[in-house]
């Protein structure tokens, strides 16, 4: 089974082990940022992996509304908690826009941090099993075409005038577009 991953991202270093402590009996890594910069990186090689983040409104780079919408300009889909000491009916507006789920108040509570994951982190975790599951099953279903494709591409070289051999590959070729 796959260990998926918070991420929480605040620039305030002392904040970042809080998050760590809170969560640390829940199945998930957490992952800290002190850099909103650095986590889009992380984000875009890792988004898979990612089942939550929570960010802090104000920070340095950028603010927390800032940061979610380049996330979401990454087309990666994670649910985003906005934890902030402050926020009003304007920020509550534009973070309905930008698909935040919830603010949080700082100081945030455990049990709120957690109700907040068990509610959609769970969901996106089981998403992304059953994204994986169904990866796993095509590449095994395509293994055995794609061996077969092998072979009639060695073949077509040495008779490329064999209309069988041609038809078999283009309808190997369209079963695995059509799995896919």
């Amino acid at each position: 089974m796959k260990k998926y991953q918070i991420l929480c991202v605040d620039d305030d270093n002392d904040i970042l082990p809080i998050y760590k402590l809170m969560l640390k009996n829940l199945d998930y890594e957490i992952i800290t940022y002190t850099s909103c910069l650095e986590a889009i990186d992380y984000i875009k090689e890792n988004g898979n992996e990612i089942i939550y983040i929570f960010s802090d409104y104000s920070m340095m780079e950028m603010n927390g509304l800032e940061f979610r919408k380049k996330i979401n300009d990454l087309g990666i889909d994670i649910p985003f908690v906005l934890v902030t000491g402050h926020y009003n009916l304007e920020m509550t507006k534009a973070g309905m826009d930008l698909r935040i789920q919830a603010f949080v108040e700082k100081p945030f509570h455990e049990v709120d941090l957690k109700k907040l994951i068990n509610d959609l982190g769970d969901k996106r975790r089981s998403y992304l099993d059953e994204e994986h599951e169904m990866v796993v099953s095509f590449v095994e279903e395509s293994h055995p075409m794609l061996l077969e494709i092998e072979d009639l591409i060695m073949s077509l070289e040495s008779n490329p005038d064999n209309a069988n051999l041609l038809n078999t590959y283009f309808r190997l070729l369209h079963t695995i577009k059509g799995t896919a």
